[in-house]
């Protein structure tokens, strides 16, 4: 590349870059796309074109130019991980899977990886597998809210309630009013039959937020099982109306 060219490149990358920070994608593809006709292996304008086609919904153009990425630069973390996403967007889990398996063996002190790992292995229902993943991301972020969630909800998922509960009582300790740990709580005991026991976690999350649709329909659940029918439709009404709100 000769000097012309060179800050011909410059030039239309800060132009895309610019404009994918303004939010605005449409415009920032042409300009990656007027870098990479001058420079067609640009590293930056290679992900970050196979990104914002993601965000426009163009999928199939995306993963051309991001397999180009990892074609030319295998050894970019970045490109992996974007790669990946745009296999998790389509469906195609078993290619996100690979693609989350390099991204891991090239940076494995990374726990967003080990998390967005674990999220494809539960959309392939191997939730034991998944497991692992979230306590590698837990083991080098522990205070990782997200991971812990969605360990509850695997252990859950595989009636192991009591780890189930552990992942919850974590979050709490973070963060004491995290309705979705709260709420989890009660779903739990509503899992194993406890109707009575799940309703204070109700009572407590709905405390925090009054609105909450999902809250307020396991309360409904909980009282209807306990046979206080009229109490019950009080919250489902409630759940319907807040939804009909929003």
């Amino acid at each position: 590349m000769n000097k012309g060219e060179k800050k011909e490149t410059e030039y239309w990358i800060n132009m895309a870059y610019s404009l994918d920070r303004q939010g605005k994608p449409d415009k920032a593809r042409k300009y990656y796309e007027k870098t990479l006709e001058v420079d067609p292996e640009n590293l930056g304008a290679l992900i970050n074109l196979g990104k914002v086609l993601g965000q426009l919904g163009r999928f199939e153009d995306a993963m051309k130019y991001l397999l180009y990425a990892t074609k030319v630069y295998p050894d970019v973390v970045e490109a992996w991980i974007n790669l990946g996403a745009v296999y998790d967007n389509v469906d195609n889990v078993n290619e996100a899977k690979r693609c989350y398996d390099k991204a891991t063996e090239l940076d494995p002190s990374n726990p967003k990886l080990w998390h967005n790992k674990g999220l494809v292995f539960k959309r392939l229902n191997r939730l034991k597998d998944a497991i692992s993943c979230y306590d590698e991301c837990l083991r080098l972020s522990t205070s990782n809210i997200g991971a812990w969630c969605d360990k509850a909800f695997a252990h859950m998922n595989l009636q192991e309630y009591a780890q189930a509960e552990q992942c919850y009582d974590e979050i709490l300790k973070i963060d004491p009013n995290n309705v979705d740990a709260i709420n989890g709580k009660g779903c739990i005991q509503v899992s194993m039959g406890n109707y009575e026991k799940a309703i204070p976690f109700f009572d407590r999350g709905l405390k925090i937020d009054p609105g909450n649709i999902q809250i307020l329909m396991n309360k409904g659940f909980a009282l209807e099982e306990l046979g206080d029918l009229e109490n019950a439709q009080k919250f489902y009404d409630a759940a319907s109306s807040t939804s009909a709100q929003g």
